[in-house]
């Protein structure tokens, strides 16, 4: 919520958590998807700039600027981001959906995608491994696929002495 527009490295594709808006107070420099890349600066080029515009809110200023009536160009509050999640919530209809389930599932993919446990422990910001595996859930299906293409050069070694041993 407290990201600014200068916050956003969008040469190395980065995004700065300054020390003072995170809960460990560490500072951090976190890697944007490309996908979310474009669409914040769709956001920043079409309605926040609209917003920013009409309601002489600073061009370079926070990130995230209320359209609500009651208080419009102003930085938006957690209560009216907690709005916009119930709204999407209710249209996507994932009742448990939240900003932190949605932190959880990120982690979860980069696991999926071969991500160290310590890089991503980096990028979320924990001072413990421990922690993040907590974050990065693998089903067990996933579990059984990954251990089976992991251990099949063994697994076939095995088969073939068993092949050799039945014909023998």
């Amino acid at each position: 919520m407290a990201l600014r527009i200068s916050d956003l490295d969008w040469n190395r594709g980065l995004v700065l958590l300054r020390a003072d808006t995170t809960k460990n107070r560490r500072e951090r420099h976190i890697p944007i998807s490309g996908a979310v890349e474009w669409l914040v600066q769709q956001y920043i080029n079409g309605v926040r700039q609209d917003v920013a515009e009409a309601y002489d809110a600073d061009a370079h200023g926070q990130l995230w600027l209320s359209e609500s009536y009651q208080n419009p160009g102003q930085p938006l509050s957690v209560p009216a981001f907690n709005a916009i999640i119930q709204k999407i919530r209710d249209k996507v209809h994932l009742p448990l959906m939240t900003p932190h389930t949605l932190r959880h599932m990120r982690f979860t993919t980069m696991k999926r995608a071969g991500v160290s446990l310590e890089d991503i422990a980096l990028i979320a910001g924990h001072a413990s491994t421990e922690t993040t595996r907590l974050y990065t859930r693998i089903t067990p299906v996933e579990l059984g696929k990954e251990i089976e293409r992991r251990t099949a050069p063994y697994d076939r070694v095995i088969g073939q002495a068993v092949e050799e041993y039945m014909r023998g």
